[in-house]
């Protein structure tokens, strides 16, 4: 039985189109501190949030960290503006493009910038970690425009 499903896994497999690689989007999470298998795709409202639309979510010792394509460096902007507005009392982060840290009632230490077309950061930090420096770290690895 078992010779036959594998011959009959790999006619299937024949006949189906596409890849087997893994989307480049995961290396981009730093690796220190990084959950073992916790990245995976959230189809919409990332942290609980609808204007985060689609993306990568990982778990990490201390927070958790996202990336999220947009289809233009301008919506990536407006995006983190948006967001910037509806957490208020943030400060200013210097990563990227608008980026911001707070300290938020449900996603504890915050930091969010935007880098191209892509909007990212750290969430849920706990006091004494900085989500900037965690932020910084992602920022790196994106993909130069």
């Amino acid at each position: 039985q078992s010779a036959l499903l594998r011959s009959m896994a790999a006619e299937m497999e024949k006949r189906i189109e596409g890849g087997t690689e893994l989307p480049p989007v995961l290396s981009w999470f730093p690796a220190e501190g990084l959950v073992a298998d916790s990245i995976r795709l959230v189809p919409q409202s990332l942290l609980g949030f609808r204007i985060l639309r689609r993306g990568f979510l990982a778990q990490y010792d201390s927070g958790k960290a996202f990336i999220i394509a947009e289809d233009s460096p301008e919506q990536a902007a407006a995006v983190v503006a948006k967001f910037r507005e509806r957490i208020g009392n943030t400060q200013p982060a210097g990563i990227g493009d608008g980026g911001f840290k707070a300290d938020d009632k449900y996603l504890g230490g915050l930091c969010v910038f935007s880098q191209d077309r892509y909007v990212a950061g750290f969430a849920n930090m706990p006091a004494g970690k900085d989500p900037a420096r965690a932020a910084a770290a992602i920022a790196a690895r994106l993909p130069k425009p």
